[in-house]
Formats: structure tokens, C-alpha cells, sequence
């Protein structure tokens, strides 16, 4: 499902972009010191550098018992993740700035708005592949972020891996998950639950 960001390169290439414009604003970036652009900046920020995916990458490795020697190939792996990532990234906000922003859409308020980024490459089916994509991002994050809990959580009890620890356990990993999506504070799953 995640595949539907794909679109976003094709997106970009059909929307026809000033790439003077764009390698400017790459380049040489407009700050500003009101509340909506720090907020921006920090979101931005934010979603970018996320610490779940900082501390799932490194402990999948851990986890998979990755020899010494192959390494390279992990980091191969995560390099090439990151820079592909991020490339996908840079095609959204070059669609949607050459799509809405080139035509005076700037207050998005909705994922059907955000969504008309697509209409190059989508035309009357943006939403709907827009919302292919969330759907996909949402059910990555979804399993995604209650690992790096467990994994956070297995660390912090002193396991040095989540395999063999109380943690593994099913039912850990289900109440890891319902409370990641409900943002409860209860955690029964570490010795002290017992």
C-alpha cells in the first residue's frame, strides 16, 4: 500500500516544476520567525527524525543476530532506505507545491486537499490513491511502533535482545499495540506485572 507514494515522482514530473525554484528553495531556505513556520519547521522536524525508527533499525539488527561481517550489507540496507525515503519525500513537497501552491492553495485543511497533489498523475482518483497510501503509512506505523516499544521496554529491563526476554510474549505484544494506538499509560507486560 505504501507503494501508492510512488505516484508523488511521477506527480512531480507531470506537474512540470521551476527547478530553479525548487534547488533554490532547497538550497537557500526562507526563514521566518512567526508561529505557523516555527510550527511547521518543528513538525517537519518531527516526522522526519523519528526515534522509533532510529531504535527499531538499530535493534532489528540485534534481533536478526546479524554477524560482524555483514554489516556492510546492513548498512547498505539502511542507507539506501533512508536516501530512497527521503527522495519520496522531496517529490511530495515538489507535487505539492507545484500543483497547489502554484495555484494558490495553501491552506490545506483536509487529507482530500492534500491529496490533489496526486491530480497529475491521478486525476479524478487522488483521494482515493492518496488515501491508499495513509492507509499503508498508518498500518506500517502501526506495527512498527509498538515493536520499538517492546524492544524499548525488553532494553530497559535488562534484556540485552527481545528474544527469550518477557517481552516476546503474544500478550505483551498485543497490549504494546492497543496501547500505542490509545495512548494509555498502563504497560502490564514487564516483571513487575507478574
Amino acid at each position: 500500500m505504501t507503494l501508492a507514494f510512488l505516484a508523488y515522482p511521477a506527480a512531480v514530473v507531470l506537474a512540470h516544476p521551476d527547478w530553479g525554484a525548487v534547488a533554490h528553495g532547497a538550497l537557500i531556505p526562507t526563514l521566518r520567525s512567526d508561529s505557523g513556520y516555527l510550527l511547521l519547521v518543528v513538525a517537519l522536524i518531527g516526522t522526519t527524525i523519528t526515534p522509533y525508527q532510529q531504535l527499531f533499525q538499530q535493534s532489528a539488527v540485534v534481533e536478526k543476530g546479524v554477524a560482524s561481517q555483514h554489516y556492510d550489507a546492513e548498512r547498505v540496507d539502511a542507507y539506501t532506505g533512508a536516501v530512497l525515503g527521503n527522495l519520496i519525500w522531496a517529490c511530495v513537497m515538489i507535487a505539492t507545491a507545484a500543483t497547489l501552491h502554484a495555484r494558490g492553495k495553501t491552506d490545506i485543511q483536509s487529507a482530500a486537499d492534500a491529496a490533489q497533489a496526486l491530480a497529475p498523475i491521478a486525476g479524478q482518483f487522488a483521494e482515493q490513491l492518496f488515501g491508499v497510501g495513509l492507509l499503508g503509512a498508518s498500518l506500517l506505523a502501526a506495527g512498527v511502533v509498538p515493536l520499538a516499544t517492546r524492544i524499548r521496554l525488553a532494553k530497559h529491563s535488562g534484556s540485552a535482545k527481545v528474544s527469550g526476554s518477557t517481552f516476546v510474549e503474544p500478550r505483551c505484544f498485543m497490549v504494546c499495540s492497543r496501547r500505542s494506538l490509545s495512548s494509555a499509560p498502563e504497560w502490564p507486560c514487564g516483571p513487575a506485572s507478574r
